[in-house]
């Protein structure tokens, strides 16, 4: 009697996935400083004309103070004293096995000692970071930002303090057929 062979499946997540085709990206913000009247930002700025919309993953806001900080998520928003932000130059590809290295068309972008809150958009959700802690939050692809719209963890200047933000996403091409 023979036996059926099963096929052997395999599952694995959606981030992963991304990774290994280099569509992954993780990004960092430079130190925020923020002082007590004084705002800072970072966020996913996605071009006009980036021809992607962005797949967000997840972020992680660490604290470096003594103080709680409270990190306010914006949608869609414009942060304040966007053009003088910072761009970061500390974002690379998850997966550094390809050649050459996919370079991600989001921008991670940042800001401190801003006056001024986000314009536009919508605030969903927001994090309290206990003193000298990191939280995350994942959304494993749930939330897509489109050509033109962002990602901002805004930190109202509350107290004074240090921070980082990160974030990781992947880009999904947005396809040039019509549906009819």
């Amino acid at each position: 009697m023979k036996t059926k062979r099963i096929p052997k499946v395999v599952t694995i997540p959606d981030s992963a996935f991304q990774s290994s085709k280099g569509r992954f990206f993780i990004g960092q913000s430079g130190t925020l400083t923020i002082s007590k009247g004084l705002n800072a930002w970072a966020g996913l700025i996605n071009p006009r004309n980036s021809r992607i919309n962005i797949v967000f993953d997840i972020f992680a806001v660490s604290n470096f103070s003594e103080n709680a900080i409270d990190a306010q998520i914006f949608f869609n928003s414009i942060p304040p004293d966007i053009e003088n932000a910072v761009i970061s130059e500390n974002v690379t590809p998850a997966n550094t096995t390809l050649c050459p290295l996919s370079a991600p068309r989001t921008l991670v972008v940042y800001n401190d000692n801003v006056t001024g809150f986000p314009v536009g958009g919508v605030s969903p959700f927001r994090r309290i970071i206990p003193s000298l802690q990191t939280v995350e939050g994942i959304d494993n692809g749930k939330i897509m930002i489109p050509p033109g719209g962002s990602f901002v963890i805004f930190i109202p200047g509350m107290a004074d303090g240090r921070a980082f933000i990160s974030f990781g996403w992947w880009e999904k091409k947005i396809s040039s057929k019509k549906k009819s």
